[in-house]
């Protein structure tokens, strides 16, 4: 059974790619870096709270590898953290009934406008209708962004008094979503007044080469799919690099989520809308012309990738501190 589902989920993968953000590489190897972070108490404390999810059995517990299905509990412990941290994705291609209950597009990304120019910003002024919103409601709903999320979900986990399938669902949206606030594309939008007077859709409407669009170029920035001893692997390998060691370490220093999409909004304002893919856009903008496909420099994505490889660190640091601190006994919170 486990055998057929590890190809399902390499189908899964394959097929829904596209619109992930960091793709299943990405969210496993910050949940590898979040897991050496933490004590093995406090592994175990996360896991106890995972197990209320109301899909534990049949998203996590039948998804266990054989080769994990009599590991020791800290081993099982670290597979299933990685599965948490890609669950809301998974939760894509539930059947109907779970989907509509457990799938919200909009948690993932904030699209927060960028523009070409103050006159585009003025002629698009009082015109938009994203959701930008950093208030949160007083429970989570349908139609929040990932700032409005990270803000509900943070409260209602750490409250021992919350439901505990409430809280292990929305434990493993935090898991994803600390990853998700990272990725420049989910913190920006370009609008302008001809060709995304909508928005571009976080880079989703921008074409380019490689990938299919300018989201995905960078969703794949950190692989594609990996297995748990990979991300494992790749974990230890960043958090070796004392560069990146010394930025998680300070990123650990400042958990408010709306600080970390700010952080993502301006990488996206000056790398990922960079000069090589606002140009053609202008020109197109100007000229009536189609939007152009782009092709992304072998500089522009030795660029990206660097930023990619210390946002999964800085990433990875969060969500563990997060993490301490849920774990943490009541006091000392």
């Amino acid at each position: 059974m486990n055998r057929v589902r590890s190809v399902l989920v390499v189908c899964l993968v394959l097929w829904a790619s596209p619109a992930l953000a960091w793709w299943d590489a990405g969210h496993k190897i910050i949940a590898a870096i979040a897991f050496r972070r933490l004590t093995p108490e406090q592994q175990q404390s996360v896991v106890t709270i995972l197990q209320a999810h109301p899909r534990w059995r049949v998203d996590f517990v039948e998804w266990l590898p054989d080769t994990l299905s009599e590991a020791d509990p800290q081993a099982q412990a670290k597979w299933f953290f990685l599965q948490a941290s890609v669950w809301p994705d998974l939760a894509r291609d539930f059947e109907e009934s779970a989907k509509a209950e457990f799938h919200h597009a909009t948690w993932h990304y904030v699209n927060r406008p960028l523009y070409f120019s103050d006159r585009d910003r003025l002629s698009l002024a009082g015109r938009l209708t994203v959701n930008s919103s950093v208030t949160p409601p007083m429970e989570a709903e349908e139609g929040m962004n990932i700032a409005q999320t990270l803000l509900v979900a943070r409260r209602l986990v750490s409250d021992p008094n919350t439901p505990a399938a409430t809280r292990a669902v929305l434990l493993a949206w935090q898991f994803h979503l600390v990853g998700d606030s990272h990725q420049p594309m989910h913190a920006a939008s370009l609008f302008s007044p001809r060709l995304f007077p909508e928005g571009c859709r976080g880079g989703n409407s921008i074409r380019t080469r490689p990938r299919e669009n300018l989201h995905a170029a960078w969703d794949s920035l950190l692989g594609e799919r990996i297995s748990y001893r990979k991300a494992h692997q790749e974990a230890v390998r960043l958090m070796a690099d004392e560069e990146l060691k010394a930025a998680g370490e300070q990123a650990a220093l400042t958990l408010d989520p709306l600080v970390w999409l700010r952080e993502s909004h301006d990488l996206a304002e000056s790398v990922a809308y960079g000069p090589e893919v606002l140009a053609p856009l202008r020109a197109a903008e100007r000229t009536d012309g189609d939007v152009p496909v782009i092709a992304l420099s072998e500089d522009y994505l030795s660029a990206a990738g660097r930023i990619a490889r210390r946002r999964a660190v800085e990433s990875g640091y969060r969500l563990g501190a997060l993490l301490q601190q849920m774990t943490a006994p009541p006091a000392a919170r």
